[in-house]
């Protein structure tokens, strides 16, 4: 199964989402805190859908060993090239993870992590395929992470009506805006935006699916994840009912104490 618009979309879009949020706006304590979330201090961790690098880049600078896996080859080459001016070596794989069957380490990861929303670019059925391939890919007792669009702020920003124009922010010193249509009964959030870019004025078109946070539970616990917590914040691990983004961490089951092979 492909990603129903994740390509298409990522490859007009990837350098001016990278504008509107700077790579550098990821937390400064961000490898601290996935530290504190797996329980180790060297976790060994797959950035799943990592774009051109801005979660990599700050736990390959703590000394973390991370693998980057991404569908976009041009993103990748982007992480590699940021990762090689700060004297780092970035391990990427080009890979689409709801068709292809790439394998973990002989243990599984330590932590499967998809953040920048991910998970929203696809329908219901590939976001429980994308949970269940993740928690696959988990060694026994470690930590999956993803993150998307909290519906509590979708439907606020929507109180007025099912259509709005939102001012996104700037690209090469030109505005970005965008149309927003939200239809509830289906999950559905389109984001049109508009902008331009090497002086050419262009559209990009997002189809969002923003889930209720039961439904995001139900679709973990059937990938049999187990819930750890939430959040908003990742310097605090706090939540906010009107935040614009939530966490989710949850854990894969660890191998019980009699099935344990202890190696001589």
């Amino acid at each position: 199964m492909s990603q129903p618009g994740f390509t298409g979309f990522w490859r007009d879009f990837a350098p001016v989402f990278d504008s509107l949020v700077p790579p550098s706006t990821v937390e400064r304590g961000f490898p601290e805190a996935l530290r504190s979330l797996a329980g180790k201090s060297d976790p060994l961790v797959l950035d799943l859908a990592c774009g051109t690098g801005r979660h990599t880049i700050p736990l390959l600078e703590a000394g973390i060993e991370v693998h980057s896996w991404d569908i976009d080859e041009p993103s990748l080459h982007t992480l590699r090239a940021r990762a090689a001016e700060r004297g780092l070596s970035a391990s990427t794989r080009s890979v689409d993870f709801l068709s292809e069957e790439p394998a973990a380490p002989h243990d599984g990861f330590d932590v499967v992590m998809s953040l920048g929303s991910t998970i929203i670019m696809m329908d219901p059925a590939a976001q429980a395929q994308w949970l269940t391939r993740m928690a696959q890919m988990t060694a026994p007792g470690g930590t999956v992470i993803v993150d998307t669009h909290h519906r509590p702020f979708v439907e606020a920003l929507h109180a007025g009506g099912p259509r709005r124009e939102l001012a996104i922010g700037s690209h090469q010193d030109h505005p970005v805006n965008a149309q927003a249509e939200w239809s509830p009964a289906v999950d559905r959030w389109t984001l049109t935006y508009r902008y331009r870019s090497g002086g050419v004025e262009r559209t990009a078109v997002e189809l969002a699916t923003i889930r209720t946070e039961s439904a995001i539970l139900r679709m973990a616990a059937d990938a049999g994840l187990v819930p750890d917590r939430s959040f908003a914040d990742w310097s605090t691990f706090d939540s906010a009912p009107d935040a614009r983004s939530m966490t989710y961490v949850f854990h894969t089951a660890p191998i019980p104490i009699g099935e344990a092979h202890v190696h001589p």
